[in-house]
């Protein structure tokens, strides 16, 4: 429970959960490496940054903003910034 505020439920991963989450977001990464394997890297920053602006436009109270990056980004990374990792 939050003590701030208590309607609100506070979940953690477990130790076990974490490892899934990793191995999964690691398996995201190369699914995502590979169906974008044929744009150039300034085209995936491209596309990456046109979504994000199409996700908050359609959810503007949920959307948050990934810092730019000079490397091409996955979406499993954005993911891990997102939540601060």
């Amino acid at each position: 429970m939050d003590p701030a505020d208590r309607r609100r439920r506070v979940l953690t991963l477990t130790d076990t959960g974490s490892a899934a989450a990793t191995g999964l977001a690691a398996d995201a990464e190369g699914i995502e490496d590979d169906f974008l394997a044929g744009l150039a890297p300034g085209d995936r920053r491209e596309l990456g940054r046109i979504l994000c602006d199409l996700h908050a436009a359609l959810n503007p109270t949920t959307a948050t903003t990934v810092p730019p990056t000079a490397a091409p980004i996955t979406w499993a990374r954005r993911a891990r910034l997102r939540a601060g990792g």
